[in-house]
């Protein structure tokens, strides 16, 4: 899959879940999983200054697209487990991202898919 084919597929996925995704600094709600850096679910690409990301990339786009490779790869490894992510399917998941393109749209499909949503 090339890197527009990837970077469609997580904007695609952005839309879908759009209602799911929300932003830490503005959603008063506590029924937001926190996804951000620090977590489990954290993106370790960044396209901004001053961050904990271990990876430093050029633009929004390539680090949400370079997360989802690497969560590719984790689910595959087993570091993210199944059991995990079905328990978020559904959920609010929250970052400092939304309403922008953001990795935990690539959280919420995979959580709708393994949860046996079609996606």
């Amino acid at each position: 899959m090339t890197f527009e084919q990837e970077l469609a597929k997580c904007q695609a996925n952005m839309l879908k879940y759009a209602h799911l995704i929300v932003n830490k600094r503005v959603y008063k709600g506590n029924d937001a999983i926190y996804c951000g850096r620090g977590s489990i679910w954290g993106n370790q690409y960044t396209h901004l200054d001053g961050t904990t990301a271990q990876y430093r990339v050029a633009n929004r786009e390539e680090a949400v697209v370079m997360h989802r490779r690497q969560f590719v790869q984790d689910i595959a490894n087993g570091v993210i487990k199944i059991a995990a992510l079905r328990a978020l399917a559904g959920k609010k998941l929250s970052c400092y991202c939304a309403p922008h393109l953001c990795h935990c749209s690539t959280i919420a499909a995979a959580a709708a898919y393994y949860a046996g949503e079609t996606i």
